[in-house]
């Protein structure tokens, strides 16, 4: 007996009731990303003396300069710390110490860790923290790629006390480092500082010298138009400068990860069946090892089986989306008409299935190491590739009615095909191709450079919005399914297949939002509510452009 509708439903229920024990944690996550709001702005004594020297303007005068705009403390080395002269300038105008290395320390802590001051290339040989300090925080600075934290060499996060704080270096990037011997230098590093806060909740910004062909700028006016700037910018976002108190540990407890496992083993499930007819045994049967796997996983090997669960989620959940949009374009190729309502409708629940899985990736990878870039999520392109591959296919499936080529055979069918016909399958499937092509090398940092043009677009779109929504969702996806359907009222089934399956890049994306645990959920979140209203407005003007007349509601 195979599957019936009321089987579906039930694993649909079941799915949902478990996924919503993500909720448990994410209040967790949530509370601890929004709890401090304070956002320190450093700046080392050796770069200070180095505007001094520059430009001649005493470097107490600089100190209080950058007091006044919003720095916060001054990174000295743990030797320099105990001289009186070089600490009582600071104190005198009203900054605090943060200190690089040692022991005894309170406030503000770095660990000496291939971010020294003289080459950000020289690893320090510190193999043991300093025992934890009252009001110490440890500021974990990013590495080079913005992809994890750096520590000492033979040190483990776990082996600390204290609590943390995320932190941001001008000079470890490459890329803000090139960002300060550039023109509009202070422009560009001040969106970046911006982007840090806001986009990955970074709370301590060491900043830099900015450069020139001339040396370096040393003009204290730039630097407090730099910071005064930056702190409007902020405080849009609900930050204000100051010393952060840091992040104590959390973790993901294991009835999370049971709830969790169980709701994405069901949406497997039911998007089996929804693909392939299965008995309804073999389904509770698959639905029985998926609860014992999700048990055993969490309490033996809880790390692996959070990986494993945002890989399947990030998934899964945009193939049903997918699986939701292939069938309405079928329904409306079919019935060779189409209203708003359709698309609206369609791309909302879409997007809000994917949300669900979004909700269970950010509640598994909601630990303090996944959120303090101390474990990053590995698994975006490949669930960005299989995601993009089943929308190819799955839509190819159930618009081309690649069912009779399958019955009858290829010797027998493409004798018959009109050669212009050919031409264009191939021509779709060329574009789809080398769209995911350029999605996957643009969905990561550095693999592909964007123009000077959409660069500015951003930035303007990070002022006006705070949170920037992602342009493949807005700009892409989301039109793209409105385009879709106007072609399949048209009935025309080869560009609603590229524009269908160009739609299914959005819904990987919105998952995709979600693995990136640095961004706090609730900038994910947002993220993908602006994008989805942004995206929804270019749709409907596509679809008041290209929908079709009654007279045009013909087979082609």
């Amino acid at each position: 007996m195979k599957t019936n509708r009321r089987t579906q439903w039930l694993l649909a229920l079941l799915a949902l009731i478990c996924v919503c024990g993500a909720f448990w944690q994410l209040k967790t996550r949530v509370a601890a990303e929004s709890g401090d709001k304070l956002v320190a702005v450093v700046i080392a004594q050796e770069d200070i003396a180095a505007l001094a020297d520059a430009g001649g303007t005493p470097e107490s005068a600089w100190y209080q300069a950058l007091s006044d705009a919003g720095l916060s403390a001054v990174v000295l080395p743990a030797e320099a710390c105990q001289d009186d002269a070089v600490t009582r300038p600071i104190l005198d105008a009203g900054l605090q110490i943060a200190q690089l290395g040692g022991e005894n320390a309170a406030g503000l802590w770095f660990a000496e860790a291939k971010y020294d001051l003289a080459s950000v290339d020289t690893p320090h040989s510190a193999t043991q923290l300093p025992p934890a300090e009252p009001g110490r925080v440890w500021v974990l600075v990013e590495n080079n790629t913005q992809t994890g934290c750096v520590l000492p060499d033979g040190v483990s996060a776990a082996e600390a006390d204290a609590p943390f704080a995320k932190g941001f270096y001008l000079r470890q990037n490459q890329r803000t480092r090139a960002m300060l011997m550039e023109p509009d230098a202070a422009q560009k590093v001040g969106d970046a500082l911006f982007r840090a806060v806001a986009d990955r909740g970074i709370q301590v910004l060491w900043i830099a010298p900015l450069e020139t062909d001339d040396g370096i700028v040393s003009e204290p006016e730039v630097y407090v138009d730099l910071l005064t700037g930056l702190e409007t910018r902020i405080q849009r976002a609900g930050y204000a400068y100051g010393i952060p108190t840091g992040l104590t540990p959390f973790a993901v407890p294991p009835l999370v990860l049971i709830l969790c496992g169980i709701g994405v083993f069901a949406a497997a499930v039911l998007l089996l069946t929804l693909l392939f007819p299965l008995p309804r045994l073999a389904s509770v049967l698959l639905l029985a090892l998926g609860v014992l796997e999700s048990v055993g996983g969490a309490l033996l090997k809880p790390e692996l089986q959070a990986m494993l669960l945002a890989l399947s989620a990030s998934i899964l959940f945009p193939a049903a989306a997918i699986w939701l949009l292939g069938r309405r374009l079928k329904q409306t190729l079919e019935n060779g008409s189409v209203r708003l309502k359709d698309y609206l409708v369609t791309l909302l629940e879409g997007v809000l299935i994917v949300l669900l899985g979004g909700c269970c990736i950010g509640a598994v990878l909601g630990s303090w190491r996944y959120v303090l870039v101390l474990q990053v999520f590995r698994g975006v392109k490949l669930s960005q590739g299989a995601v993009y591959l089943f929308s190819i296919v799955l839509i190819a499936g159930m618009l081309l009615e690649l069912k009779t080529l399958r019955r009858d055979g290829l010797r027998q069918i493409l004798p018959a095909i009109d050669k212009k016909l050919l031409v264009r399958l191939i021509g779709v499937f060329v574009i789809l191709v080398g769209a995911g092509t350029i999605y996957l090398l643009r969905g990561g940092d550095g693999m592909l450079g964007i123009s000077a043009l959409e660069a500015a677009a951003r930035s303007r779109l990070e002022n006006l919005l705070l949170f920037r929504p992602r342009t493949k969702e807005f700009f892409i996806a989301w039109p793209a399914i409105a385009l879709a359907f106007c072609f399949a009222a048209r009935r025309n089934r080869l560009f609603t297949w590229c524009f269908g399956a160009l739609g299914g890049i959005g819904f990987a994306s919105v998952a995709n939002t979600f693995c990136h645990i640095r961004a706090h959920f609730l900038v994910s979140l947002a993220r993908t509510a602006l994008g989805l209203l942004i995206g929804m407005l270019l749709g409907m003007l596509l679809y008041r452009i290209f929908r079709p007349g009654r007279s045009e509601n013909t087979k082609e």
